[in-house]
């Protein structure tokens, strides 16, 4: 038995992890969008079609950047759900750790990894932007991924929004 000030902490902590872990199946949890147990840094293992599918539409020259295609762990998020022009699809973010604003991959893909599409934002030399497309998106996946909110919007989003 835990006692003490730390002791209560952590059964506290326990009791919630618990908790949370029983909403997940149909609970509020579940139903926020975001899918807590794969984040963008996980792509090749938790969806390794995917993840070779963007590896062979990147361009030569960026596959070589190690954020590109090691998706790195702490710089990258939550992998979630979207329903983007009435189709279920999931979407993942990375960036270059501590630039973030200058050089960023979001993409979206079937959750049956049949379809993965994407936009790489890079900083140029001359302090410019380039923009790389990722397979060929539709307009509705293309508006979706120009939107600077699409991270932030809450639970399971309809992209773009009506």
């Amino acid at each position: 038995m835990v006692t003490g000030k730390s002791g209560q902490r952590k059964s506290a902590a326990v009791a919630l992890v618990v908790m949370a872990s029983l909403a997940l199946p149909g609970g509020v949890l579940a139903q926020s969008g975001r899918d807590f147990t794969n984040y963008t840094a996980e792509l090749a293992r938790h969806y390794p079609t995917a993840y070779r599918r963007y590896l062979s539409e990147l361009p030569a020259g960026l596959a070589a950047l190690p954020w590109l295609h090691q998706l790195e762990r702490d710089a990258n998020g939550e992998v979630r759900r979207f329903t983007v022009a009435g189709r279920p699809m999931l979407y993942a973010f990375a960036c270059v750790p501590h630039d973030c604003a200058n050089n960023s991959l979001d993409l979206l893909f079937a959750p049956d990894q049949s379809r993965v599409v994407g936009l790489v934002h890079l900083e140029t030399k001359a302090g410019g932007e380039s923009v790389v497309t990722i397979g060929e998106p539709t307009p509705a996946e293309t508006a979706c991924l120009e939107n600077p909110a699409i991270g932030a919007l809450e639970g399971s989003p309809t992209c773009p929004p009506s």
